[in-house]
């Protein structure tokens, strides 16, 4: 079959036709889409990274705030007993209103509750002014450590006896007239003594019952419990058994 030249051309025409259609459509459409997808997989990217570069940015913000929130925690729930701080704290704010120490009973500590939490517990006493007194269970209330207080009880202060005798008022002068009709000779012979008795202050027994009690002093005892957040390794282990078993179904007689 012979084809005219004009036919040759149209059909390589064709050809170059069926090629670039093919290649469009098998090539080109899934590679434009392809780099599409890339685009905007891209162009996400792109903002992910700009959104945790902006988060770094305020990372060392954030951390800080973290470590003041932590150091906050430990001083509330330190994760040991710290008992002379808690000590100091105790002695500074009974200062601070001026009250003393009367008592203070460290009774060890107990049993882990049921959070795991150790505990310390004192029994202190001291006394003052009811104003005082309940300034410094506000005090307690809002330290820093975390502590209760517990079994609060107030006793009136008795007052303490005078050990000296009030001092005697001096009374009027006392003027000396020589009766009449008496030698002066005879009234020399004639001796006058005067005779002052101190009052003796009234016994306790004596006194009535509010003389016997300091108005507006009390004293006060209390419990407080000191928490703290022991370790594993710092927990108190098990105790041992010490009972000793005999071996091979002996008595245990030696």
């Amino acid at each position: 079959m012979n084809l005219s030249r004009r036919d040759q051309y149209l059909l390589i025409f064709l050809v170059v036709i069926l090629i670039g259609f093919g290649f469009f459509r098998l090539v080109y459409l899934p590679m434009n889409k392809e780099i599409k997808t890339i685009t905007t997989n891209n162009q996400q990217l792109q903002l992910e990274k700009e959104r945790l570069q902006a988060q770094v940015k305020q990372h060392p913000k954030k951390t800080e705030e973290t470590e003041d929130k932590f150091a906050h925690l430990n001083k509330r729930l330190p994760t040991e007993d710290e008992m002379i701080p808690l000590l100091t704290m105790l002695d500074e704010t009974t200062g601070k209103y001026g009250l003393p120490f009367a008592s203070l009973d460290y009774k060890g500590a107990e049993k882990p509750d049921e959070t795991g939490a150790q505990i310390l517990v004192f029994t202190i006493g001291t006394k003052g002014k009811i104003a005082e007194l309940f300034n410094f269970l506000d005090e307690l209330e809002k330290a820093e450590r975390l502590i209760s207080v517990e079994d609060v009880s107030f006793n009136a202060v008795k007052a303490e006896a005078q050990e000296t005798a009030e001092a005697v008022e001096p009374g009027p002068p006392a003027y000396y007239i020589a009766p009449p009709g008496i030698p002066e000779a005879k009234l020399q012979r004639i001796k006058f003594e005067v005779v002052e008795e101190a009052a003796e202050p009234p016994t306790q027994s004596e006194r009535p019952v509010a003389d016997s009690f300091m108005p507006g002093n009390f004293e006060m005892k209390m419990t407080i419990k000191a928490y703290y957040a022991a370790t594993d390794e710092s927990a108190p282990a098990p105790e041992a058994n010490n009972e000793s078993k005999p071996a091979n179904d002996s008595g245990g007689e030696v």
